[in-house]
Parts: C-alpha cells; structure tokens; sequence
C-alpha cells in the first residue's frame, strides 16, 4: 500500500481528467484527427492566449482576431493551411461574437484554479489537480457565474460533439467546483464547452 500510494502523482494537469473517447482516443486540444498534432496543439494553445488578451470592444472582434493570431503564428515561423483554417473559422464564428457581447460580463480569463487531490481515491493526485479556466462571465439573465472551456477539436456532428462533451466533463466538474468552494457558492456553477471549429456551445 505503501508503494503504491508513493507512486501516486502529488499534482495533475486538470485537462488529463477527460475521458477517453468510445473510439479509444482521449480528447485534446486538437482532436485526433488533426492532420498534423503537434502543430494543431500549439494552434489551440495560441487560440487560447489570444482569447485571453484581446480586446472584445474592438469594432471588429473578427478582424482583431485575426491580426492577433497571425502575429502569434509569426512566432512559429510556419506557414499552414490547417492554421489559416481554424482562425478563419474562429474570427468568423458564433462563438467570438458571443463573447464579445459578454465582455462586460466577464468576470476572469484564464483563471487559475487549484482542487484539492483525494487522498482516497487512487485515480486522483494525492496533492491538488491544476489547471486554468478559460472564462468565467455572468449570466446576462440571472448573474448567475458560468465557467466555459474553449476547445479545438475538430469534430464535426451533433453525435461526435456530444461524445466529446461528455469525455470532457470531469475537467469541467474540477473547474466548477474550485469556483464553488472557493467563492462559498451554494451550488456549483453553470458549465459550457466552447467548441470554436464546429462553432458550437454545449
């Protein structure tokens, strides 16, 4: 008992919690049918950081997506098509019209949380599970604090969605109840995935 409990991680990668996918695939940031996966991951980690930084009063939140983007890809030093792809999909989706629309609602981005780790369980880290939450905003309805996650995956389909959304539902669970516990809420707070590829809000 001994050895196995030193062998347990003292700290887990909040996004490590999704699931694996009824195709034996576990969700990432770039989906596994990303045509090239190392790229497609720095594509999502470059979405994110503009996301984080950009200013949603721009006139045109498209146009300034993109310019931010393509400045972060300069940093790649690579030109690709699938790159060109995912900003144009992001810069002229739903999803970032959306949130410049909330942008007086927001009340954090990339928000780091810390959840403590379950001594018990053998699954969970014996220290605290890390990870950040990509948006936290007020429901324009209610006030009520709804934690979202941008995802790159390219997944296409209700069915293929839906799959996905449900392996990523412990790393959303970790998220809500960090924000619970941490500002005393009385319930865990709403849950969205932002799938920006498909353009879809689960």
């Amino acid at each position: 008992a001994a050895a196995a409990r030193q062998a347990r991680p003292l700290t887990r990668a909040a996004s490590s919690l999704a699931r694996h996918t009824e195709d034996g695939a576990r969700p990432v940031s770039d989906g596994p049918d990303a045509p090239d996966r190392d790229l497609a991951m720095k594509a999502g980690t470059l979405v994110h950081k503009v996301l984080e930084h950009m200013d949603f009063a721009a006139a045109d939140p498209g146009g300034a997506f993109r310019v931010a983007f393509d400045d972060a890809v300069a940093s790649l030093d690579r030109d690709d098509t699938a790159l060109e792809m995912l900003r144009d999909r992001v810069a002229s989706g739903a999803c970032l019209r959306r949130l410049a629309a909330l942008q007086n609602l927001v009340v954090a981005r990339e928000l780091p949380v810390v959840v403590a780790g379950d001594t018990d369980d053998p699954d969970q880290p014996l220290g605290a599970i890390v990870g950040s939450v990509d948006l936290v905003y007020r429901d324009e309805d209610s006030g009520d604090l709804v934690v979202a996650d941008y995802k790159t995956d390219r997944v296409e389909g209700e069915a293929a969605i839906a799959e996905r959304a449900a392996a990523y539902r412990p790393q959303l669970d970790a998220y809500a109840s960090a924000v619970q516990r941490t500002l005393g809420l009385d319930e865990p707070p709403r849950t969205e995935l932002w799938f920006l590829w498909p353009d879809v809000v689960v």
